[in-house]
């Protein structure tokens, strides 16, 4: 493991060797730091020249770099490799155990709103019973007209509280939580949907002046390219 992860001795060894070039690699940037922007023939020689200098200089940096980032990658990938296998059966337990948990939770909250409602109705015939004892009270007294009245009157519906509290188990909160599944692409809304730039950009580029895409501004730039052998 140390054999991989030894990478500080090594990005200071590759930064002693690319110093000199440093300071060689951007002196050609000195002879354009006068233009802002290219007029003539002349400056246009100039400033491809210092380009060509200035490309050359970031591919041989390129190059010297490659390996420590080819053997960083590879140390990379190795490491999350052991660190998969390592975490596997700890992993795997905990996707068994979270699920059994999570399951515990929903028939947890469905039996507290089974009893929310349940008490819900029960309150509802009290107050059923109540309304009808007192019309029975008020028809004994001789007011037969009020006692129809008043059962005639629709009774106020007693609320069935959501459950939304969490719920705790042993120093763990059981939340609710919202997730989704996309069944037909075709049927979602416009805000649901992201442009494809990379589809675009091989549609434009393959047809040029004749792509036409809506919503979609197409328009020519000039590119700067070194020439092949320079």
């Amino acid at each position: 493991m140390d054999q991989l992860i030894d990478t500080e001795s090594t990005i200071a060894a590759y930064t002693q060797r690319i110093a000199a070039a440093l300071e060689e690699g951007l002196a050609p940037v000195q002879a354009v730091q006068h233009l802002q922007e290219v007029a003539t023939d002349g400056e246009a020689g100039i400033a491809a020249t210092a380009r060509n200098a200035i490309a050359a200089f970031v591919k041989r940096v390129e190059a010297e770099f490659d390996p420590i980032k080819d053997g960083a990658f590879r140390t990379h990938r190795a490491i999350c490799e052991l660190e998969k296998k390592a975490l596997h059966p700890a992993r795997t337990e905990l996707d068994r155990i979270s699920g059994m948990l999570g399951r515990f939770a929903e028939r947890e909250r469905r039996r507290r709103e089974d009893l929310a409602r349940a008490e819900a109705e029960a309150a509802r015939k009290v107050a059923e019973e109540k309304r009808l004892e007192a019309a029975l009270a008020i028809i004994d007294s001789g007011h037969s007209l009020e006692a129809e009245e008043l059962l005639d009157a629709p009774i106020e519906p007693v609320p069935v509280p959501k459950i939304v509290a969490p719920i705790k188990i042993a120093g763990m909160v059981l939340r609710e939580q919202w997730l989704f599944e996309i069944t037909d692409e075709t049927a979602l809304p416009r805000k649901f949907l992201v442009a494809n730039p990379a589809a675009i950009r091989a549609e434009v580029q393959a047809l040029k002046e004749r792509a036409s895409i809506p919503g979609v501004r197409i328009y020519r730039t000039t590119a700067v390219a070194s020439a092949k052998g320079i």
